[in-house]
């Protein structure tokens, strides 16, 4: 597991969505925290919920292995963390 904490949304798009991809179809998960008051927009697209993340190369990703989370949306901190880790028990069992 990967855990980044973020004050900032990424700059290299295109980059990052390829790592994820083949990321996917090995035993990993990345976790994203994001602390501050920044445009998290970028990085709520890489959490991947709903469809599968694609590259610009049309390569899918085999798995859901990324988890966003915005601590400034949670005034409680257990519930931060429980939703920061919700997605990796799954995670795992998917690989």
């Amino acid at each position: 597991m990967l855990l980044i904490l973020t004050d900032g949304a990424i700059s290299d798009v295109k980059d990052t969505v390829r790592a994820i991809v083949q990321m996917s179809k090995l035993p990993a998960s990345l976790v994203i925290a994001g602390i501050g008051g920044a445009d998290f927009d970028t990085m709520n697209v890489l959490d991947g919920d709903g469809k599968l993340l694609k590259d610009d190369r049309g390569n899918s990703c085999v798995r859901d292995c990324v988890q966003f989370v915005a601590f400034r949306d949670y005034s409680d901190r257990n519930l931060f963390c429980n939703d920061l880790l919700f997605e990796l028990p799954n995670q795992v069992v998917e690989y």
